[in-house]
């Protein structure tokens, strides 16, 4: 479980630095439009799937086959 929970922090951490990045890169250039919501709300979305999807894995993984 914990390795699992390392590849989560890791997915997180990496989008975080990468939105940020964008976020100081538009704030720097002073953009009026707020460009960087093209890359935020996909990568946030892809980040939360992951860790719900990576969840729901482990539990149907740890209940093994069922039988009908």
């Amino acid at each position: 479980m914990e390795a699992a929970w390392r590849g989560a922090s890791t997915a997180s951490s990496a989008s975080c630095c990468i939105n940020g990045a964008l976020t100081a890169i538009w704030a720097a250039t002073g953009e009026g439009r707020f460009w960087p919501a093209g890359v935020l709300a996909p990568t946030t979305v892809l980040v939360v799937s992951h860790a719900f999807g990576s969840r729901w894995l482990r539990l149907r993984l740890r209940r093994g086959p069922q039988h009908e």
